[in-house]
């Protein structure tokens, strides 16, 4: 299967476009999800906080 000719390579694509198709999909991860997993490491920070002063 023959891929599609590009007119140019893809690392030639401006910074900003690559930025914003990452935040794009960044978006797209439902907030609930981030804040279940920055609760976790927060968990996990108390914890050692707690064996550190111990």
């Amino acid at each position: 299967m023959k891929t599609p000719k590009r007119d140019k390579p893809a690392t030639e694509e401006p910074l900003e476009e690559r930025f914003n198709r990452f935040a794009k999909a960044l978006m797209a991860v439902p907030k609930k999800e981030l804040d279940k997993e920055r609760a976790k490491h927060e968990r996990k920070k108390e914890k050692s906080r707690k064996v550190n002063s111990e």
